[in-house]
C-alpha cells in the first residue's frame, strides 16, 4: 500500500487554510477531500452532512466510494450501519478508528457487512471523527482502507488530531453564517408568498425589491417595464402618467 505523504508544516498550513477557505465558500470542501487523497493515495474518503436542509448537499462529497455503493447506502445501508449508530455516544471532535466502534468478528455478522461492504468492495479499516452534532443534524469525516496497515492508520489518526479543532471552528461558522443567511432571508420568503405582484421603491422611486410574482410580471413585458432608471414603466401611456404622479 503506497506510503503518506509527510505531514509537514507546510502541509498542515495548506490544510489548515483550506478548511478555513471551504467554510466561506462550500464549494472548496471538494478540493479539501481532493487534497487529502493525494496524501493516501487510494483511499476511500466520505465527507457527510446528514441534514434535512439544502445545505447538507454542499457536504456531500465521497472520493473513491462507487456510485452504486452510494445509492445503495442511502437507500438503506444508512439506518443499518454501525457507526452511524455511534455517532449520538461519539465525543464531537475526537478521532475513532472503527475497530473501537465495533469488533470485527461483530462486524462479520451485519448485514452491513455481508450485504453492502463486501459486495460493493469497500474498505472496512476506517478512522474518522463527528465533525458536529445538534438539533439539525450531524456531520462526519471518514476514511477506510481495505487494509489494515498501522503506519498508514496511525498517520491518519495524527492528521486527524491536528485538523479537529480547526475542523470544528469551521463547522461552527459555517451553521452562523447558515443561519445569518436564513435570517437576511425570512422577509422575503414573506414577500414572495404574497398572492399580488409587489414591488419596494427607494425614495426616487426606483425598485429596490420586487417578490417573484412582480419578477415575473417583468420578465413577460406584460405591460408593465422597467426604464433604464429601474422605475416601472407602463406601456400604455395614460397608466405612465398614473404612475408618474404617484411615484416620487
Amino acid at each position: 500500500m503506497p506510503r503518506p505523504e509527510s505531514l509537514t508544516p507546510m502541509l498542515v498550513a495548506e490544510l489548515v487554510g483550506g478548511i478555513y477557505e471551504a467554510a466561506l465558500d462550500p464549494q472548496l470542501w471538494r478540493q479539501f477531500v481532493e487534497r487529502i487523497e493525494g496524501i493516501y493515495p487510494d483511499l476511500t474518503i466520505t465527507l457527510f452532512s446528514h441534514e434535512t436542509v439544502e445545505t447538507a448537499t454542499e457536504l456531500n462529497i465521497v472520493v473513491n466510494y462507487p456510485d452504486a455503493a452510494l445509492r445503495d447506502y442511502a437507500a438503506h445501508y444508512f439506518s443499518k450501519s454501525p457507526f452511524v449508530d455511534f455517532v449520538p455516544r461519539n465525543q464531537v471532535g475526537l478521532p475513532t478508528r472503527t475497530e473501537t466502534i465495533i469488533s470485527e468478528r461483530e462486524l462479520f455478522q451485519t448485514e452491513y457487512y455481508n450485504d453492502f461492504i463486501r459486495p460493493h468492495r469497500l474498505g472496512r479499516h476506517g478512522t474518522g471523527m463527528v465533525l458536529e452534532r445538534g438539533p439539525e443534524g450531524w456531520a462526519s469525516l471518514s476514511f477506510a482502507d481495505h487494509e489494515d496497515d498501522e503506519v498508514r492508520r496511525e498517520h491518519q489518526m495524527l492528521l486527524l488530531e491536528l485538523l479537529a479543532p480547526h475542523l470544528r471552528r469551521a463547522f461552527k461558522l459555517r451553521r452562523s453564517l447558515i443561519e445569518a443567511r436564513s435570517a437576511a432571508e425570512a422577509p422575503q420568503l414573506v414577500f414572495d408568498g404574497w398572492v399580488h405582484a409587489a414591488f419596494v421603491l427607494d425614495r426616487d422611486g426606483r425598485v429596490a425589491r420586487m417578490n417573484r410574482r412582480a419578477e415575473a410580471l417583468i420578465a413577460r413585458g406584460d405591460g408593465l417595464s422597467l426604464n433604464r432608471l429601474g422605475k416601472p414603466r407602463s406601456f400604455d401611456d395614460k397608466c405612465s402618467r398614473v404612475l408618474d404622479e404617484a411615484l416620487p
